[in-house]
């Protein structure tokens, strides 16, 4: 071919790859075009099914140690049985509704002589019996305390009469007869109670019941006394 005709021929190329429209690239790597979206596409699907279940696990954790957080707070963290905060609150809101039936408060006689001559350890041992011991002789729905220390609160749930009350109070100290022999130590307690009454605000319960615990530690504890 002659030098002049093979100028022409990649003049005339050049000229119409100069002239490309928006229009005819599309048309022309059409295929292309459409192999490189689907992939973006499956790209930006995957990122974001990724994102989602790294959000969804965040949350979850985040949600479970909350919780965590939550309960902890409002349990003792040696016997499980609520703290004094949360006894309180909740306390206040069974007075509200009228639900509150009576009010208990359980004191360990001689609790440092336990400590003293035994070691902090079988201390720690009998809170924890003491908590099963009540758990087992009032209800669920009833609220179960450790104040601090050695002594203990329970708000009874429902109407309830003097002589159940009573019942109560002694099948509690059977109860913590009995847990002395696996723990290979003797206690006992002084329980204090007293009958809610519709009037009464959480501070009066409190004061009754705390009362009438210390008249059984003054007339030879390990006994109750109803106020």
């Amino acid at each position: 071919m002659p030098t002049g005709a093979t100028n022409a021929s990649i003049y005339g190329q050049v000229t119409q790859m100069q002239k490309m429209t928006p229009e005819r690239f599309v048309k022309d790597f059409a295929i292309e075009i459409i192999v490189v979206s689907l992939i973006l596409a499956a790209i930006i699907i995957a990122l974001l099914v990724l994102y989602a279940r790294t959000r969804s696990k965040a949350l979850t954790v985040v949600t479970a140690e909350k919780d965590q957080l939550e309960m902890k707070a409002e349990r003792d963290d040696l016997t499980g049985l609520l703290g004094v905060g949360t006894f309180r609150d909740r306390a206040r809101e069974m007075l509200a509704r009228g639900e509150a039936g009576a009010f208990i408060v359980v004191d360990i006689d001689d609790f440092k002589l336990v400590n003293d001559t035994l070691g902090h350890r079988k201390g720690d041992d009998t809170l924890v019996a003491l908590a099963d011991s009540l758990r087992q002789a009032f209800r669920n729905d009833d609220l179960l305390c450790r104040l601090g220390g050695d002594e203990f609160a329970i708000c009874v749930r429902g109407s309830i009469d003097s002589e159940t009350l009573e019942r109560r109070c002694s099948a509690l100290q059977d109860l913590v007869e009995k847990s002395t022999g696996s723990l290979r130590s003797d206690y006992s307690v002084s329980i204090g109670a007293t009958l809610a009454h519709r009037s009464d605000r959480y501070a009066d319960l409190y004061d009754r019941a705390d009362k009438a615990m210390y008249y059984a530690k003054r007339n030879g504890k390990n006994s109750f006394h109803i106020e």
